[in-house]
């Protein structure tokens, strides 16, 4: 805020106005808007969360178990159904891009880094929906959080940036240029979310755009018109030349999850936005009613050590370590 020279950023209002009416369990509240005497003193006020996923996944001694990975996604999947019967997607925003600027400035990211990207003019577009931005409370309740990037939408359903989500869980849609978004977007990060919880890892740590799109097609094969109509009208689709992979590799990268667990993978990971599973779909899917059961959320772990050790004093290393966890 204290580098805005022409007042709140749109972002900023967009998240403050959404927020203001969104009141859900597995959503972040805002509680109050906090204004001082400056432009910078402008605070959120927010319900208190004790950790989020990205910062465990990459400190836990040991990963959450299938039953607490369930009871992690269905949380997610409550919240963004509320989002989505409201009429908001999590990951979009209408700023303006050069599409063929912006695809040719794509650089690699750091590991730490879970997938960010830089936009033109060096704005990190980072606020959307990822381990980072899910946030767990001790008592097991997770909250969709950072709505910076959220936006209402209507029927029918009006361009908006093609560029907008975390590389890693970028929809191939948004990759391909499209300017039509639906929730479908979310929808396909929240595949990305689940294969990342399961397999102790992110699914598709692209380091560009190029690479991005090649480890989709390297998992799921190369797209056509048959099974996803309009893909050759897609404005990016000329600037791509893929592999000719015909092969779904689900099964082989998660060898032990049940047929249930790949049908739901396989849902949320459809080419077509059109056919791809809505939040409504995956709380129905039989995958969630088959042992291992959901733990239920008050059954989760908790993370004092974890919680502790970011309270203390930061050592030299330590400070270092956790900004190249932060660098954008």
């Amino acid at each position: 805020m204290d580098k805005e020279k022409d007042g709140v950023p749109i972002s900023s209002l967009r998240e403050i106005t959404l927020l203001l009416r969104l009141r859900h369990p597995n959503i972040v509240e805002l509680k109050e808007v906090v204004v001082g005497n400056h432009l910078e003193s402008i605070f959120l006020v927010m319900g208190y969360c004790e950790q989020d996923l990205a910062s465990l996944l990459e400190n836990m001694p040991t990963p959450f178990s299938e039953a607490q990975v369930k009871c992690i996604v269905l949380q997610v999947l409550r919240g963004l159904q509320y989002l989505h019967r409201n009429f908001i997607i999590h990951s979009t925003d209408p700023v303006p891009v050069d599409v063929a600027q912006y695809a040719g400035e794509q650089q690699a990211q750091p590991r730490g880094s879970r997938g960010s990207v830089t936009a033109p003019g060096g704005r990190s577009r980072t606020r959307d929906l990822k381990v980072s931005n899910l946030l767990m409370t001790d008592k097991g309740c997770v909250k969709t959080a950072d709505f910076g990037l959220a936006r209402a939408y209507g029927i029918p359903v009006k361009p908006m940036t093609p560029k907008v989500v975390t590389l890693w869980y970028r929809a191939p849609e948004l990759l391909l240029g499209t300017t039509t978004q639906t929730t479908s977007i979310d929808m396909w990060a929240v595949g990305c979310i689940l294969a990342e919880l399961l397999a102790h890892k992110p699914l598709l740590p692209g380091t560009s755009e190029i690479h991005q799109v090649d480890l989709i097609v390297q998992l799921l094969g190369t797209p056509s018109e048959n099974i996803w109509p309009g893909f050759s009208q897609l404005p990016l689709v000329s600037q791509y030349s893929l592999r000719k992979q015909p092969y779904n590799n689900l099964k082989h990268k998660f060898p032990w999850l049940s047929e249930a667990g790949l049908r739901l993978l396989n849902l949320l990971f459809m080419y077509d936005p059109k056919k791809r599973a809505t939040a409504g779909d995956c709380l129905e899917s039989s995958y969630f009613k088959e042992k291992p059961l959901p733990c239920e959320p008050e059954l989760m772990p908790t993370f004092p050590h974890h919680r502790n050790k970011r309270a203390a004093p930061a050592t030299s290393s330590g400070a270092e370590s956790q900004s190249r966890r932060c660098k954008p």
